[in-house]
């Protein structure tokens, strides 16, 4: 089956599957607003103190600053719905603009195997690829609802960390930037029936 197929298979042109995968982007946006750019300076702070890395913290805070920025423009993204969503006709823009937040999201997360990154340090690579992994697997779990924005979240983080171990010095890195997208998309956003089911 073709990825059109499954997607037009799914029902999320129903406008009533597509507010309820919306509200629920809308409040996963709300409640990670804090919580992503605490995780993503401490990822920085650690990586940059010794722990798991002596990367430049002047260099490695720009991930959190990213990823903040992120955040609240999701969040904005979030109030704004929350207060002007009265009209079913329009959900198709809404869905665009969650799916533009989520693809700055995810790219702004991508950042963090390339500024955080210490040559030479196994350690360092391997908990970068863990960070991206504990990343990958939140974005699916809180926003796999919906075909489109389950795409916008995995594909700039996953490519942009594929990239960044394929081209790291051993082979364990290239490994790892091999099987990352593959760990990336092995959980298909089947919830997206579920919810069209629901609501049926």
């Amino acid at each position: 089956m073709s990825l059109l197929g499954f997607i037009t298979e799914c029902h999320e042109s129903e406008p009533r599957v597509v507010k309820a995968q919306l509200s629920l982007a809308a409040n996963t946006a709300r409640n990670t607003s804090v919580a992503s750019p605490l995780w993503a300076l401490a990822a920085a702070i650690l990586c940059s103190t010794g722990a798991f890395g002596h990367v430049s913290f002047a260099k490695s805070l720009f991930v959190p600053l990213a990823v903040t920025a992120a955040m609240g423009a999701a969040a904005l993204m979030a109030t704004a719905y929350e207060h002007y969503n009265d009209d079913e006709g329009d959900t198709n823009s809404w869905l665009q603009c969650f799916v533009m937040i989520q693809v700055f999201g995810s790219f702004a997360w991508g950042w963090l195997p390339w500024l955080c990154w210490e040559p030479g340090n196994g350690l360092n690579h391997i908990f970068l690829a863990a960070c991206v992994m504990a990343v990958i697997a939140g974005l699916v779990v809180a926003r796999g609802s919906n075909t489109k924005m389950y795409f916008a979240n995995l594909l700039p983080l996953s490519l942009m960390a594929s990239v960044r171990f394929i081209f790291g010095e051993s082979f364990t890195d290239m490994v790892m930037g091999v099987l990352a997208p593959f760990v990336a998309f092995q959980i298909t956003p089947l919830s997206s029936r579920r919810w069209a089911a629901r609501l049926k």
